[in-house]
């Protein structure tokens, strides 16, 4: 209703709230006909319910993981709590671990869902790949957006599983098989990517090739291996044995099997064994044999192999005519030898012929032909068929002993026959050092200890020669060494040391030094050839440590031992700068101190005193920060090396106050119109790490702003490290005469500094006077030569300011604007100028002068320099006196002459440098050129420069010496000039068979004995030559003796302890034993120092005949061998029978019964008979010690009390009774007096 006298009414209508998410509503007012009103225009309205309510969105996904090769797919599935009217976009972002785009199809947001429906779906399609990778994550996560609400979960995270695999394989490797010990064989498992989650398993064996496992190599295997996630290979290692046998490449393999987490593409790897080891080399010996009278002899060769061989070798074998007829004297023979793996020796037997005809002795020979897997090293030997038709008798019977070192003679005599007699060794070796001579005298001074078997023939002088023989053994003693006591110098940790001792004496030279006891400082070490002491120390404290010096006699060394002590001390370090730089409060300080005099690294420590407020000193030595105190401060700092050795150094760092700011005054001309500028300086005392600012503001003097200048005032701000900056300030012209006037700039309220002059000021200065100038003309001047010339003014108003307006100076002068002209010109001619002064009056006075300035070059002197010589392929540099008297810098070159090849003269400071190529005087000239503009000025000076030749020298400084026929091999090393060096022999003879090559290497197999001298000259790349002079000894092969010398040894038992001896005689130095062919019996091993042959036998051990060679080698690689036979007998139960003497009154000792017997253990003993019965009593102890001192053997003991009055043999028959249920008796006779 409309109410009276109003046009208007309202009526509200109140929407009802819901939940429901539902389309916007309409109510429409429609205005109905009735009384006292007409319906106009609109006749109704419509009013409109908004929807104010929004669905909650959710997300989750299924299947929640799939595989990444697989078909399914993740899907996400988005939720509405209630269907919308329209369609409705979802923003959604995803994350997660997986990469869009890479690991699965990209999806883009929003998800759209249609209306009057509740959900929708995002598929994520995973990529395909090969790749081995962890399991990834895809995480959608809904996005707020509009007509919706987010709900929970607001996120799904779905899994896509690694289903990839790496394949796995494994190498081949090959590996040197060595002569001893063992070397790796390195197999490496691989996989084509690296291990997924939770790593590769797999197991790994050896198994046999060609080669056997035990003797080629040693088994391996393991199990479970694993190559841990992430890693993509591991390694497996079979040891290699090593040997000396030549034989063909061995092979075996390494399996792999059990392989999971991995496709397996290569699963056995190959293993090679490359044999190292030489073919051997074949030799045949000479051999002597008696004729004999009648019927045949025979004359057995030794053919030898240098080393056993894993092949089959072969070699044809023939005789050959010397002086000896084959048919007459021997029965030819030809034929082949074969050697079986392992052996190294065969034989050639040859019939001689007997007769009684008195003959010279005669030769034949038996040739090495047609080898098979071996080389020749001796080729023929000889047979000598000695003639024992002869009464020729050598003497004396025997030979006095000799001393290593000192000299000996023997006079030999023959006798029988006809005089004179030739004497000849036959057969053995002399002591190296005797000679035999013709005559018959054995003479020298003999090297070699020991006993020496040789013999010596006889010859008469008939018309037939008759010849006698005569067995020696010479004893050749050991010399008697001193090695004198020697003080040793104190050395320093981490400086170079260096000491010499006392040389040995009184043994063979050359001696070889080496430490027998205590310890040497580490860093140190000795020189095996004369004992000195060398090297850099690294640890502090006194060493005592013993020396022996061995001596070069052959056989067995003398030696002797000294004892020394050394101390080595720590240094003292130092530490830099001397004093420290001063520092600023508020202003970043950085100081670096080093330490030096010990071994680095270093650290430094405050040791005493405080350093300022502010700053701290790092361990490096680095002392930095910011003070926040002045003030000076004194501290101490030490310094520490890396072997703890100390230095202090004492300091004092001064802190001042904050830098100070000043301005200076400052004069200008006031000038006839318009403006000019006075500039303030503003300085402040020291640079600062900080910004500093100042405030300023002009303020009347006598000159008036506004009129005479213009006011000014601000802030002015210096950066860090910025110490000068500028006020201008504006001044006005005029033209009134009129007195100076002055105004000022003052400073206020600085920061970060104080203020030291805090006002300026400024006189404007009036210019309006008339000016002349003066004076009419100048002096000359000198290039070089300081000058200064004074210009005057007159009239005007002063001060005057001169400038020069046309025209050009002299380089090296200025004019000053108070009218100096001066400074040191530099370039020489005639120069002309104008010089214009302008006075301070208001209207400026002006005046000019033309000046004309002449200017003379100066005078050079390049002063006269001895050079020092120089040699060829050497380093040479010389400084010569430099020029004066011109203008620097200076330039050099050579104006006459010529520099010697390989030298260069330096253009900057004339010195000169290089390596000369040739030998000679030089003589050349270098001429100076200074920087003088203009005409520059020269000086000229002669020099001669001598350029020798280097001297050479050549190591080693002697030549080890040789075997005959043993392969020999030597390089010689020029020094002291320019290489490549070239080598050659200039007097003496090389030994037969020995060659020396332009390069140095003097090699080949000496074919004769004895001592050779020679001198080797080498010839440097520029001629330069350098001699050495050599002695090298050539000794003859050994020949070694065997004891036993072959065939049976003591039998062996099963089980039994067991011992045999075998050792040789001859050779050089340490002899080495080895097993050359066949095999021991189970359980002996052969002692490779001694020839020793020791059990017990193992129990496994097999009865029979074991038959074996034994072979020796010497310190010159020369090697005999002898066989042996051991019977092995089955294990039996055996006593040994005892007697026991027994001293009147004495107690019998207890009878230890288990010493002797075999078949044990022996688990009980009994007594059988006792004869005579009243002799004593007896009775078994088990475990007794038998008497006082070592104690015995545990085991079973007879013990026996005899009566007091009985004296003479008891007999007692014992039993002992073995674990191998055999008992056995024996019996021990006990005599007592």
């Amino acid at each position: 209703m409309v109410p009276a006298n109003t046009s208007t009414a309202s009526f509200t209508i109140t929407p009802v709230a819901d939940g429901t998410v539902e389309a916007d509503e309409t109510v429409i007012y429609s205005v109905a006909s009735g009384t006292g009103y007409g319906i106009g225009s609109p006749s109704s309205a419509t009013a409109t319910i908004l929807n104010d309510d929004a669905p909650t969105a959710t997300v989750s996904v299924s299947p929640s993981s799939v595989a990444e090769d697989g078909a399914p797919n993740l899907v996400y599935t988005v939720t509405l709590s209630q269907a919308p009217v329209s369609a409705l976009s979802i923003g959604f972002s995803v994350s997660g671990t997986a990469t869009s785009g890479t690991d699965y199809a990209t999806v883009s947001s929003p998800l759209v869902i249609a209306g009057g429906t509740t959900s929708g779906t995002i598929t994520v399609n995973p990529t395909a790949d090969s790749t081995v990778e962890p399991d990834e994550t895809v995480v959608i996560s809904l996005n707020a957006g509009t007509g919706y609400t987010v709900g929970s979960p607001n996120s799904a995270t779905g899994t896509i599983l690694n289903d990839d695999q790496p394949s796995l394989s494994i190498n081949d490797v090959s590996v040197n098989e060595g002569d001893s010990g063992t070397s790796n064989a390195t197999f490496t498992v691989s996989l084509s990517q690296p291990a997924g989650a939770g790593g590769v398993s797999f197991d790994i064996a050896t198994t046999d090739g060609t080669a056997t496992v035990g003797s080629d190599y040693v088994a391996s295997s393991l199990t479970g291996q694993t190559i841990p996630a992430g890693s993509s290979s591991a390694t497996f290692t079979v040891l290699v044995t090593g040997e000396t046998l030549n034989e063909p490449n061995e092979t075996f393999f390494v399996n792999v099997s059990n392989v999971t987490g991995a496709s397996v593409t290569d699963a056995q790897g190959l293993g090679t064994i490359v044999n190292d080891d030489a073919l051997p080399s074949l030799s045949i010996d000479d051999v002597s044999v008696n004729e004999g009278n009648s019927g045949t002899a025979t004359a057995t060769f030794t053919v030898s192999l240098s080393a056993a061989s894993g092949q089959t070798v072969s070699v044809n074998y023939a005789t050959a005519d010397g002086t000896a007829t084959a048919g007459s004297d021997y029965v030819a023979r030809s034929g082949t030898l074969t050697f079986a793996p392992g052996v190294t020796a065969q034989s050639v037997a040859v019939t001689v012929n007997g007769d009684t005809a008195v003959e010279p002795n005669e030769t034949f020979s038996v040739s090495l032909s047609g080898v098979s897997n071996a080389t020749v090293a001796r080729a023929t030997g000889t047979g000598t068929i000695v003639n024992d038709d002869a009464v020729v008798v050598v003497s004396p019977a025997s030979l006095t002993s000799a001393t290593a070192g000192t000299s000996y003679s023997q006079t030999l005599n023959a006798s029988g026959g006809t005089a004179p007699y030739t004497f000849v060794v036959t057969s053995g070796s002399l002591p190296s050092g005797l000679t035999l001579n013709s005559v018959g005298v054995l003479s020298g001074t003999p090297t070699a200890s020991g006993n020496f078997n040789f013999t010596v023939g006889a010859t008469d002088s008939s018309g037939t020669p008759t010849s006698g023989n005569r067995a020696y053994t010479l004893t050749v003693a050991g010399p008697t060494v001193t090695l004198p006591t020697t003080t040793l110098t104190s050395g320093t940790v981490g400086e170079s040391y260096t000491a010499a001792i006392t040389q040995a004496s009184g043994g063979i030279a050359p001696y070889t030094y080496s430490l027998s006891a205590g310890t040497l400082p580490a860093g140190v070490t000795i020189n095996s050839a004369d004992g000195s002491l060398s090297g850099t120390p690294t640890v502090a404290g006194t060493f005592a440590f013993t020396l022996t010096a061995t001596d070069s006699t052959a056989g067995t060394a003398a030696q002797a031992s000294q004892t020394y002590a050394l101390s080595i001390g720590l240094p003292t370090l130092s530490i830099s700068p001397s004093t420290l730089d001063a520092g600023i409060i508020g202003n970043t300080y950085s100081k670096l101190l080093v330490a030096s005099g010990g071994t680095s690294p270093y650290t430094f420590a405050l040791s005493s005193g405080a350093l300022p407020g502010g700053l701290t000193l790092a361990n490096d030595g680095t002392l930095t920060g910011t003070p926040s105190t002045t003030g000076t401060f004194a501290f101490a700092v030490t310094a520490t090396d890396a072997n703890g050795a100390t230095g202090s150094k004492s300091y004092s760092l001064e802190i001042d106050a904050l830098p100070s700011l000043s301005i200076d005054d400052v004069s200008v001309n006031e000038g006839s119109s318009g403006t000019s500028v006075a500039t303030f300086n503003v300085t402040l005392s020291a640079t600062s790490s900080q910004t500093v600012t100042v405030s300023y503001a002009t303020a009347d003097g006598t000159a008036s702003a506004g009129s005479d200048y213009v006011a000014a005032s601000g802030t002015l701000t210096f950066a860090p490290g910025t110490s000068t900056r500028s006020i201008t300030v504006t001044i006005n012209g005029d033209t009134n005469p009129e007195a100076n006037e002055t105004f000022l700039v003052q400073m206020s309220a600085p920061t970060n500094a104080t203020i030291a002059k805090a006002s300026a000021a400024a006189t404007i200065i009036d210019d309006d006077a008339p000016v002349t100038v003066g004076p009419v003309s100048m002096a000359a001047a000198t290039v070089n030569a300081r000058y200064s010339q004074t210009l005057t003014a007159a009239g005007g108003t002063a001060p005057y300011t001169y400038g020069v307006t046309t025209g050009s100076l002299p380089s090296g002068l200025t004019l000053s604007s108070s009218g100096v002209l001066s400074g040191t010109p530099t370039a020489s001619g005639s120069f002309s100028f104008t010089v214009t002064v302008n006075d301070s009056a208001v209207t400026q006075n002006t005046a000019s002068r033309s000046y004309t300035l002449a200017v003379s070059g100066p005078v050079m002197t390049l002063p006269a320099t001895v050079l020092a010589d120089a040699v060829t392929g050497q380093s040479y540099s010389a400084v010569i006196n430099p020029a004066t008297g011109g203008t620097a810098p200076y330039s050099y070159a050579v104006s006459a002459g010529a520099l010697p090849s390989g030298i260069t003269v330096n253009s900057v400071d004339g010195s000169l440098s290089g390596t000369p190529t040739v030998a000679g005087t030089f003589g050349f000239t270098i001429t100076a050129t200074d920087s003088t503009s203009g005409t520059t000025s020269q000086a000229s000076r002669n020099y001669s420069l001598s350029v020798g030749l280097p001297s050479i020298s050549i190591s080693p400084a002697t030549l080890d010496a040789a075997v005959s026929g043993k392969s020999y091999s030597k390089v010689l090393i020029g020094s002291g000039g320019t290489s490549p060096y070239s080598f050659a022999l200039t007097t003496g003879t090389l030994p037969a068979g020995l060659t020396l090559a332009s390069d140095g290497t003097l090699a080949g197999t000496p074919s004769a004995t004895g001592t050779f001298a020679f001198a080797i000259t080498a010839t440097d790349a520029n001629g330069a030559t350098g001699s050495k002079s050599y002695s090298l000894q050539v000794e003859a092969p050994a020949d070694f003796a065997f004891s036993p010398a072959g065939g049976s040894l003591p039998e062996a038992m099963i089980g039994e302890a067991y011992s045999a001896g075998i050792s040789a005689a001859g050779g050089t130095g340490t002899l080495v034993y080895s097993l050359a062919s066949g095999t021991l019996p189970d359980g002996l091993v052969l002692n490779v120092s001694t020839g020793q042959l020791n059990g017990p036998l193992s129990e496994t051990a097999k009865s029979g005949d074991y038959t074996f060679s034994i072979s020796v080698r010497d310190s010159n690689g020369m090697t005999g061998s002898a066989s042996y036979t051991i019977a092995v007998k089955e294990r039996a139960v055996t006593v040994t029978d005892k007697v026991v003497e027994v001293d009147a009154g004495a107690t019998p000792p207890n009878v230890y019964l288990n010493r002797g017997a075999t078949g044990g253990p022996f688990v009980d003993a009994n007594i059988l008979a006792v004869t005579p019965a009243n002799s004593g009593s007896l009775e078994i102890i088990r475990g007794e010690v038998a008497q006082a001192g070592p104690v015995a053997p545990v085991g079973f003991y007879l013990k026996f009390t005899p009566n007091p009055a009985f004296s003479g043999q008891v007999n007692v028959g014992y039993r002992l009774i073995s674990a191998l249920g055999s008992p056995i008796r024996g019996w021990s006779p006990i005599t007592s007096d």
